[in-house]
């Protein structure tokens, strides 16, 4: 995909530099031109270990032209040992476009996690986000919104 590390420079965080280096598993949600997903789709990203964890997985979700998508991301481990986590997301919002991305943290007290989401909207684009933060020791969320065109509405809660 021509978008996977277009936006998510390793270069623009040394966060986004491990994700890159140490990615070994992630997630493709393509939405296609004049698409309307009606369902809102859950991803849920569980850390599962019996011992440390390094954890970089990379999501890219791409919305194409009049697509409309609502997802949540929903981060949570189902163990007790430490873990450190690099989460990197590229989200593309392309003209017409609109969509809805929560994210649910509702991690253990021994997490520690850096999140980068990276997004590019086009022209007459939407993009809602609301982050909810329920655990972690400790807990970064890296939130950049990069508008390429007119009338565009980034809603950051």
């Amino acid at each position: 995909e021509s978008n996977l590390g277009k936006h998510a420079k390793p270069t623009s965080s040394s966060f986004v530099a491990l994700n890159t280096v140490y990615c070994q598993n992630g997630i493709f949600i393509l939405v296609d031109k004049n698409v309307e997903v009606k369902d809102t789709v859950f991803i849920h990203h569980i850390t599962e270990s019996s011992t440390q964890a390094f954890v970089n997985p990379r999501t890219l979700v791409v919305c194409e032209a009049s697509s409309n998508f609502t997802f949540v991301d929903f981060y949570h481990a189902s163990s007790g040992a430490n873990y450190f986590s690099t989460h990197t997301s590229e989200i593309v919002v392309a003209e017409n476009a609109h969509v809805k991305h929560y994210k649910i943290q509702a991690e253990k007290e021994n997490a520690f996690g850096v999140i980068t989401t990276e997004v590019a909207q086009s022209s007459n684009s939407t993009y809602d986000a609301a982050t909810f933060i329920f655990g972690g020791s400790l807990v970064r969320n890296n939130h950049h919104v990069r508008l390429f065109g007119q009338n565009i509405e980034s809603h950051l809660n």
